[in-house]
């Protein structure tokens, strides 16, 4: 079965660029576009790095180091972005075991591949619709042929603005800086037939080589739908998040346990605004404790959980924590817990309440978010957010419905042009 099973193992992109000029000891505050650490301040936190509270990225040096002797990174569409190594097993067809092949090729030539193998053309139409054509071309001309020049048809790259366009051997390419306008983007021009790695830009010696691979780039941009153009980064991903009927546009979540682990992006966003979130609860008796709600894990994150009898919080801001609890036990039978979050002039208070009267608060210096693992409900399911239980610790009461209210979200706040531009800033360093 082994020998009849064709297997592709391709690498993943190239290094990355997101651990930022010094690095991160967490990784997710690139993406919540946190950036920058006290490097003097994590220095008693470096032997972690490997260990259960790791989530580290190395700083933009170690990433250049990584992608030699190609250029720039991950999110690029030079080589040190885009150009990776690719295997292909399969003995039934492929004779010469090991060897090379250096024909210029692309991840949408996998398809092609395996249709050719398998004598298959796609079709046109089906149930009457009108299908996209497959791009890309069959790599399976190279296994018997190691010295053929590349039958790869024009290949255009673009992320987040960059773009870069591959034919006949030639490559032109270009580093978008995030918010300028398109057309000053400056090119450059790459022989890949002669220097792989990108080294002597020609642009200057051929522009009329440059500018008819500008012109192709367009060209190719248009037919596979690349345009209009847009250098957002995270807004991209958020692209449809907060669009009326959308999950994560919901302002209203009610959540009835048993329940199995939610994913992240089908969470309650709840970031820089206010929330109330409730759970009617029944602890039979004095003994019974445990998580109620938890999101994230050891880096970042939070939990509302039961110990000792008392309510407690603990917003984890990438393992600094933040921690309250009630000024009293909750009572054993029903009742109705909840917790406040208000965020005013870029401050949050977080209040504790039983039963709708308040029993607890505390500042917190930024907003609680939740975590890339999603939701757990009656328990932490994943990486703990405390090392204050032993995890999974789950509720030994009964919770009968968790409830989370939402505030609108406000996209213009100033704390998000704040966390934007400091964004902005920091990539834009390179």
């Amino acid at each position: 079965d082994l020998d009849n099973t064709i297997i592709f193992l391709l690498s993943d992109n190239g290094a990355s660029q997101e651990g930022t000029s010094t690095g991160l000891m967490d990784g997710s505050r690139y993406f919540a576009g946190v950036m920058g650490e006290d490097v003097d301040k994590i220095q008693s936190r470096l032997d972690e790095i490997g260990g259960p509270h790791s989530h580290t990225n190395y700083p933009w040096g170690w990433a250049q180091v990584g992608n030699t002797p190609l250029k720039r990174y991950k999110q690029n569409t030079f080589g040190g972005g885009v150009r990776d190594p690719l295997i292909i097993h399969y003995p039934a067809k492929i004779k010469e075991g090991g060897g090379i092949r250096q024909q210029f090729h692309h991840v949408s030539d996998i398809v092609p591949t395996i249709l050719e193998l398998l004598d298959i053309e796609p079709r046109a139409i089906y149930n009457d619709y009108n299908q996209i054509p497959i791009s890309g071309t069959s790599m399976m001309y190279t296994w018997d042929n190691p010295d053929e020049k590349s039958r790869k048809g024009p290949q255009y790259f673009e992320m987040f603005g960059h773009r870069g366009i591959w034919a006949d051997g030639w490559k032109a390419v270009s580093h978008h800086k995030r918010g300028t306008p398109f057309d000053e983007s400056e090119w450059e021009l790459y022989h890949l037939d002669e220097d792989f790695s990108e080294c002597h830009d020609l642009s200057v010696e051929k522009p009329e080589k440059l500018r008819e691979m500008i012109d192709l780039w367009w060209a190719e941009a248009g037919k596979y739908g690349v345009l209009p153009l847009d250098d957002r980064t995270a807004g991209l991903f958020n692209v449809g998040r907060f669009r009326p009927g959308a999950p994560t546009a919901r302002t209203h979540y009610v959540y009835y346990p048993p329940i199995s682990q939610i994913p992240n992006n089908v969470t309650p966003g709840m970031g820089l605004r206010d929330w109330l979130m409730t759970a009617e609860i029944e602890r039979p008796d004095a003994s019974a404790n445990g998580v109620l709600v938890a999101s994230g894990t050891q880096n970042t994150g939070f939990s509302w959980y039961i110990k000792d009898g008392k309510m407690v919080f603990d917003a984890n801001d990438y393992t600094e924590h933040h921690v309250v609890s009630s000024d009293q036990e909750v009572p054993v039978g029903s009742s109705t817990l909840g917790v406040l979050f208000t965020w005013r002039d870029k401050k949050g208070t977080i209040t504790l309440q039983i039963n709708g009267v308040d029993c607890g608060a505390m500042a917190v210096p930024t907003a609680i978010r939740g975590g890339s693992n999603g939701l757990s409900i009656g328990l932490d399911n994943l990486s703990p957010v405390t090392d204050d239980y032993q995890a999974p610790f789950p509720f030994t009461g009964k919770i009968s419905k968790i409830e989370v209210n939402l505030k609108p979200f406000n996209s213009a706040s100033d704390e998000h042009e704040d966390a934007k531009a400091q964004f902005d800033a920091e990539m834009s360093k390179q």
